[in-house]
């Protein structure tokens, strides 16, 4: 009976024994189970993470803005167009004067007339390939003297919303007279203060120099009448860019 009762007391501690080692290697299983799915989480994670934006993903979000026609290739790199800008704004034009130099990589797009006729301000988009575009002031004077042009402000109906610097003004004869003009890019506050133009605002604009200053006219040709159009359309189209823009800017390559 002692040799039956030992027989199974034996029995059992195997059993038991055996019960714990199966245990230890079913959790053994399970931890190793465990690590190798956690890499394969990770990958498939990152397999579907959104692959950064294209140069031809930018390109196609830049051309759903707008309607390009009369693309005429020049032959030296230059391609000029014509833009009709997608705008929400009723009463404003959303037409501009396109053009693309291939080997800056850069685009230009101008309101209203492309070229300075009289004493005036014009407004146009400069646009870097695969990035955002910047919004130009352009003051120009043209007279039979210098002013030595190097300030321009803009009043709406009798507020100051902008005064500007002008950095290194170009000066040259033009015909009988001389030509002054500078080229600078509006600042954020700049933009947010010129988007106070309405059709219906008054609206002065001056330019400044060591010699004096002079009003921008708003009779006869009435470039006046024309820096409050072509204002509101450069503020409305470089919003439009902005946002057909927007989530679609390739990374700068590292260097």
């Amino acid at each position: 009976m002692r040799n039956f009762t030992k027989r199974r007391f034996d029995y059992f501690v195997t059993m038991l024994a055996a019960l714990t080692v199966a245990l230890t290697l079913t959790a053994c299983s399970k931890s190793n189970s465990t690590t190798t799915q956690r890499p394969a989480n990770v990958i498939a994670a990152a397999s579907q993470a959104k692959a950064p934006p294209t140069p031809q993903e930018w390109k196609s979000a830049l051309m759903s803005s707008y309607n390009e026609s009369q693309v005429e290739d020049k032959g030296d790199g230059v391609t000029t167009f014509m833009a009709m800008f997608k705008l929400p704004q009723k009463d404003v034009v959303g037409l501009a004067f396109g053009e693309r130099d291939a080997f800056r990589k850069l685009r230009f797009y101008k309101m209203g007339m492309p070229m300075q006729i009289a004493t005036g301000v014009k407004a146009y988009i400069s646009l870097k390939d695969n990035g955002k575009p910047v919004l130009f002031l352009q003051p120009y004077y043209w007279g039979d003297s210098w002013l030595f042009m190097d300030k321009v402000a803009v009043l709406v109906d009798g507020e100051l919303v902008m005064e500007h610097t002008c950095p290194k003004p170009d000066r040259d004869t033009e015909g009988v007279g001389v030509k002054e003009q500078c080229d600078f890019i509006l600042s954020d506050e700049e933009i947010a203060g010129l988007r106070k133009i309405t059709n219906t605002s008054k609206v002065a604009v001056r330019l400044t120099g060591t010699k004096g200053y002079t009003n921008v006219d708003s009779k006869g040709y009435n470039p006046l009448k024309y820096f409050v159009a072509d204002i509101q359309s450069g503020i409305a189209i470089y919003d439009a860019i902005n946002k057909a823009l927007e989530g679609h800017i390739p990374p700068r390559p590292t260097t």
